[in-house]
This record gives C-alpha cells, structure tokens and sequence, in this order.
C-alpha cells in the first residue's frame, strides 16, 4: 500500500475521533440526519409559472395583485380538428355535444365555444344577439354554408374560436376563480382528457392545453422522469458497484449514502420551504451520482487495504485519510459550484443551486460521519482477486499511463484546443426560461 504522506491535522484529528468512538459518532449523526428527515412531510409541489419568479419579482407582485381582486383567469382549452373541416352536421354536432359535456367538468363556471358564441346582429331594425349555432337550428348544408361564412369573416372570430381554414375549432371551459387555493388542476385534467378521448370520432383529433393542462403536463414529466431515470441509474450503479467492490456489503452501504443525503436535503427543502418543481425535481440524479462517489472513494481504498492483509479497523483508518483531503475539496468546490446558482433571477434554479450545494456537502458529511463509523464496527470481508485479475489491471493501466507520458505534449494541446474551442461555443448559448 502506498504510504499517506503528511496528512491534514484536521484529518488526523477527525479520523482519530471516528476510530476512538464510532459508535457514539454515527449515533449522534443519525440523530442529526433525522432532525431534517421529518420535514420531507411538509414538502409541496409548484409546477406553475410562479415556480420561477421570486416573491419580490415585480411582474409576479402585479399578477398577484390581480389574483387577489379579480381570482385566477385559468382555463383549459378544448382543440377540435378535422382535416375535413369544422363546418359540416357532424363536427357542428360533435362540438355542440362536447360545449355542453364541458361545462360539467369540476370548477368549470362558463365554456367559451364556436357554437354558443355570442353573434351580434341586425335584422329588421333589430339589435340581435344569439348563439352562433342554436341547438334548435337544422343543421342543413345551406345553413352550415352561411355560418362559416358568417365566422370565417368575423372581426373576432378567426384564431380565436375557429382557425381561417376553417378545420380547426377552439373551446374554452373556464375555471372558478379562487385564488388562495386555486383549483386543483388534476381532476380537472384527468376528467378533460377522458372527455377529449370520448369525443375523438371519426377523423376529429381533440387536444387538450391550456395553463391548468400545461402545468399538470410539468408535473407528470417530472414524475416520470423519476420513476424511470432513477430506476435505471440506481440500476447501472449497483452493477458497475458489484463487479468494482464484489462486496453485498460495499453495495448497501454505498446506497445507504445516497438514500441519507437524499433524505437529509429534502428536509432541508422543507424547512427552508422550497417546493418540488420541474427544476428541483433533477436534484435526486444530482446528490445519486454525486454520494456515490464520496462513497466508492472511501470503499474502494478501504477494500483495497483488505486484500493487502490490513486488519479492518487499519484499513478503514488508511482509507478515510487518504481521501479525506481529495473528497473535501471535490465537496467544497462543487457546493460552491452549485450554490453560485443563487445569482439566477430565476427562483427554481436558485433553489435548486441552494440545495444541490447543501446536499453535496450532507453526502461527504454522511460518507465520513456514517460510513466512516460503519467500516469501525461492522465486519466487512473483502473479495480476494486472482493475481491474474491483478496483473490485468496493471498492465492496462501501465499501458495507458505510458501513452499519455509518451504522448503528453500531444495530449496538452489537444487539450487546450478543445478546452479553448469549448469556451468560446459558450458564448453563443443563449438564455431561454420559456418552459415550453
């Protein structure tokens, strides 16, 4: 084993406290971990627009301003197309079925529709006003040939209610005003999607958006985003864990990190009130690979001096203070990293900077005030490798060691070059915050 060349105070001072009393130390880190864990149940969710704008964004003091006098002006928006065109008995009579079914949708007070807009018209002297499709009227060609004349050359009409090729038709179900809370959108949204599916007869295609639609949209992308992505990385990892450490052990205690620092960090986004939006809902990738790391870090040199014949208590010593220095400044820098996301105007980068940045610190807190403990007191046993395997991997990382020495001015320019090259394509990315 290589021998540890003048190692911090701090380090020696640290990993001394830890091997005198591991027991006491990872107690009271537990205790720790779980004064944050019981604020994970205070968690909300924000998928709106307001999820980027902080409270003192002076458009957001506007808007809210009107919310409170005038309550929220969302709807969800019913879009009817039919390459054969709107104009015809069949999607008249679609469209005045679906008008009527919306408006018993939940919180809907008022649908907006081609059929019941209301026409202002003069006839015999008289001021009329009626709807643009009456549900008594004979839905006859000459009849339909005179209304799409009558909504096609309409000052309001066109990309309002009804597209100009006249295929496409628009309808609105507004929502009960309410502004603290709104409504909730989701079975709003389950209901008009199963009303759209209902209604897509023959060659009409019914779409459903709107801003109540679309915020429902972010929040089941970010659901499933973590029920997949998280899956599959936890998967890769555990493989790519087994064949580095052979160690069932090595494999728990590395998740162990991970499902702490996780657990640590939304509870720290409860208390400081931070909700799960599209944004922060990236941070479980962020702290799985990153705790990881930590963790492999101190694991792999621990294993390591096993097979080298180190007792455990030895081995685990020589493991956290040979990482101690690489893995606290890799912590530091990246936390720094993160939380320079704090200057961003936008609120949901900012917390997720301030959150990435506190859970990378809590991941090398959990590596060295939980892990470290463990490998004190439960016994671990580390594969023995053949000395073939052994001499394997020397020999490949001999080799590649040899190419860059060989080839190291080689290396250095081509590294500066696309170093450079990379810097300069940074100045062509442009900010966009629309989160369509």
């Amino acid at each position: 084993m290589t021998p540890i060349k003048n190692p911090p105070r701090a380090a020696i001072a640290l990993v001394g406290l830890i091997q005198s009393r591991p027991r006491s130390v990872l107690l009271a880190s537990l205790c720790l971990i779980a004064l944050f864990t019981p604020f994970i149940s205070t968690l909300t969710q924000d998928f709106t627009h307001k999820s980027l704008f902080r409270e003192n964004d002076p458009l957001i003091e506007d808007y809210n301003r009107f919310e409170e006098q005038f309550g929220n002006d969302d709807s969800v928006t019913f879009a009817i197309h039919s390459p054969s065109g709107i104009f015809d008995k069949e999607s008249i009579t679609l469209l005045q079925q679906l008008t009527a079914k919306m408006e018993r949708l939940p919180d809907v007070v008022r649908v907006t529709s081609l059929t019941n807009f209301p026409w202002v018209h003069s006839r015999d002297d008289d001021l009329r006003i009626e709807p643009l499709f009456d549900d008594d009227s004979p839905l006859s060609d000459d009849f339909l040939i005179k209304r799409k004349s009558i909504a096609l050359n309409h000052e309001t009409l066109p990309n309002y209610l009804i597209s100009k090729d006249g295929k496409t038709a628009v309808s609105h179900a507004h929502l009960r005003p309410g502004n603290n809370p709104p409504p909730d959108p989701t079975p709003i949204i389950d209901a008009a999607h199963q009303l759209a599916l209902e209604f897509s007869q023959g060659d009409h295609v019914i779409y459903v958006t709107g801003g109540p639609a679309i915020n429902h949209a972010f929040k089941q992308a970010t659901a499933k985003d973590l029920a997949i992505l998280v899956p599959i990385m936890l998967g890769l990892i555990v493989l790519l864990l087994a064949y580095n450490l052979r160690s069932m052990g090595g494999i728990l205690l590395s998740l162990l990190v991970v499902a702490v620092s996780i657990a640590a960090t939304f509870g720290i986004s409860g208390i400081l009130g931070f909700p799960i939006t599209t944004t922060t809902g990236i941070l479980p990738q962020i702290l799985i690979a990153i705790g990881i790391a930590d963790a492999v870090h101190i694991l792999v040199v621990f294993f390591r001096a096993m097979r080298h014949k180190l007792p455990q208590p030895d081995a685990a010593k020589y493991s956290l203070l040979k990482n101690f220095q690489p893995t606290l400044l890799t912590s530091v820098s990246t936390a720094i990293g993160f939380f320079s996301f704090s200057t961003s105007g936008l609120k949901s980068i900012y917390e997720l900077g301030v959150l990435a940045g506190v859970g990378v610190l809590l991941a090398w807190f959990t590596t060295y005030f939980i892990l470290g403990p463990i490998l004190f007191t439960v016994p671990l046993k580390a594969t023995q490798f053949s000395s073939e395997r052994r001499d394997r991997a020397m020999q490949r990382a001999s080799y590649w060691g040899g190419v860059l020495t060989k080839n190291r001015s080689m290396v250095t320019i081509v590294f500066i070059v696309l170093s450079s090259g990379s810097l300069w394509l940074t100045t062509k990315n442009k900010v966009n915050s629309d989160p369509f």
